[in-house]
């Protein structure tokens, strides 16, 4: 981490090892609402971890994820600009596949801090967790999957939604008896330049299947399954 210009300072030998997430402002306590810059840097090499070059090699994705980062940020990969983010309490995800090499690659991070912009105390840097992720050609992108479950019959009047990111594959349910029957409402967004099918499944609290639809697109497009089947009795939902 360092603060200063970026031409000045791109590869300076002054940065010093942090753990992430990290606060870049509070290294001075007697100016802690000043506005400035903190600039990070991380290099890898995307044959060091297992299974991406196969992955890569067939057209995958290298997927870039950040929890957050105050306040307002830039994300260069290997010198060029993939991308920034003006809200520091908002995640993002950069698809950094194409500025990557075959050997080193670096990743530099700006996050700048402009004052005043909080009552309290807020901090600056990148003060959330960092993911990297190695996809296939086809992948379903961050926040890529929407579920609701909605009520039917006598007992009515209870809709639920789970959290954005519900990853492929996970079950919805409602307690025992409390839905006489009910449906599913799956939106599926799945990144598939050569097509592909996108199965929405509902299954119950024993684990079995109730009711299942799947959709496909073609090639080049985004797929999207919609409204599971109702099912019935308990653990329907």
């Amino acid at each position: 981490m360092m603060r200063g210009q970026m031409k000045r300072r791109l590869y300076s030998p002054r940065f010093s090892p942090v753990p992430i997430p990290h606060d870049w402002l509070i290294g001075d306590s007697r100016d802690l609402y000043r506005e400035g810059s903190g600039w990070y840097v991380k290099t890898f090499r995307t044959d060091s971890v297992p299974g991406a070059k196969a992955l890569l090699d067939e057209g995958g994705h290298v997927l870039l994820t950040f929890e957050g980062i105050y306040m307002d940020s830039t994300v260069y990969v290997n010198r060029q600009k993939a991308g920034e983010c003006p809200c520091g309490y908002t995640t993002f995800t950069l698809d950094i596949t194409p500025y990557l090499t075959g050997g080193d690659n670096e990743i530099l991070v700006c996050a700048r801090h402009r004052a005043p912009n909080s009552r309290w105390y807020s901090g600056a840097g990148i003060n959330r967790d960092v993911w990297i992720r190695f996809t296939g050609r086809s992948y379903i992108p961050e926040n890529g999957i929407y579920v609701v479950t909605k009520a039917e019959g006598k007992t009515a009047g209870a809709a639920a939604e789970s959290p954005a990111g519900v990853p492929a594959g996970a079950a919805a349910g409602s307690p025992a008896g409390n839905v006489a029957s009910g449906r599913l409402h799956v939106e599926a967004q799945c990144v598939c330049p050569d097509g592909c099918t996108v199965m929405a499944a509902l299954y119950d609290d024993a684990e079995r299947l109730i009711a299942e639809k799947e959709a496909g697109r073609e090639p080049g497009g985004f797929a999207e399954g919609k409204d599971c089947a109702a099912g019935s009795g308990k653990g329907a939902g």
